[in-house]
């Protein structure tokens, strides 16, 4: 497969998902500056990828977990190494099933669970994490095209509430 990734512009797609119980699903990575770190699931889009597909697929691959698509939450923006753009679209998404069912630990995720959002205050996370439990309960997903209203601009973070 062709990845996105292997140019200078990477497109990348993350997401809360959240169970009937009100619990997000949490991944501990096993690479990168994550290592050791919950963070929501998340990959690359693939060539004629759709992004609502992209975060589908990423989340059913890393868990096992079904899910589909709220809405948008926000857009984190960045370059690396003067060179390349680093783009990744925040989803929200509601599971359909709940029993992780993927094999781990493998070489990218020690483990995956879910979890109350308030309890990740006091776990070790990404950054984004902090920042959605924090501004999650006035977030507003984006559906459209029209504008949700006030942009909340923190660092490389462009969140819509």
């Amino acid at each position: 497969m062709i990845y996105l990734r292997k140019s200078k512009v990477w497109l990348g797609v993350s997401g809360i998902v959240t169970n009937q119980r009100g619990e997000w699903l949490v991944l501990k990575k096993q690479y990168s500056g994550l290592k050791g770190k919950w963070s929501f699931p998340a990959g690359f889009v693939e060539a004629g990828e759709a992004i609502d597909d992209a975060i589908i697929r990423e989340v059913k691959e890393e868990t096992g977990i079904d899910c589909d698509v709220e809405g948008i939450l926000g857009v984190r923006s960045g370059v690396i190494k003067n060179d390349i753009s680093d783009n990744m679209i925040i989803f929200k998404l509601k599971a359909t099933s709940e029993d992780i069912s993927t094999h781990l630990p493998n070489d990218e995720i020690e483990c995956a669970k879910w979890v109350d959002k308030q309890s990740l205050l006091n776990m070790e996370c990404s950054p984004m994490i902090y920042e959605f439990v924090r501004y999650m309960p006035g977030f507003k997903p984006l559906q459209n095209t029209t504008s949700p209203g006030k942009v909340f601009n923190y660092t490389k973070y462009h969140l819509y509430y």
